[in-house]
């Protein structure tokens, strides 16, 4: 059986730097007057809070080195979970955009490096894959 508390932890400590980094394009959208620097604070404290509230929740886990199952799990876990954080500010912005939108946009699947690009139509590969165990959406007429 796979611990996922260390997963936990660490994505909970990354989503938790991601909160604080918002900071700094708060900061440069007060300097330049744009009104939009709420969008960056609420987006900010909403994931710095989850991501400290996960990586308390899984710090009785933390121990000496991962599995190879935990470190794909992490993989996994981090290539969704900070662009569905990251996402934040295009939801709450000016732009509007609806969240699968924002994710898209967080996540720039067609990169121009060869490896990343590969590694993310993957991860669309994988959520496919696990939303079709939930439903056929081959029924979906349309």
């Amino acid at each position: 059986m796979i611990d996922f508390r260390p997963v936990g932890y660490v994505i909970g400590m990354l989503l938790g730097i991601l909160g604080a980094s918002m900071v700094f394009p708060l900061l440069v959208d007060i300097a330049e007057g744009r009104g939009q620097w709420p969008v960056f604070m609420y987006s900010g404290i909403l994931t710095a809070l989850f991501g400290s509230l996960l990586a308390l929740g899984c710090s009785t886990g933390v121990k000496q080195g991962l599995s190879i199952q935990q470190t794909f799990l992490l993989t996994t876990g981090v290539w969704v979970a900070l662009p569905l954080f990251g996402a934040l500010p295009f939801v709450f912005g000016a732009t509007e955009a609806r969240y699968v939108d924002a994710f898209f946009e967080a996540v720039i699947v067609n990169a121009d490096e060869a490896d990343l690009r590969k590694n993310r139509l993957l991860l669309l590969a994988r959520i496919r894959s696990v939303m079709g165990t939930l439903a056929d959406f081959g029924q979906i007429e349309g």
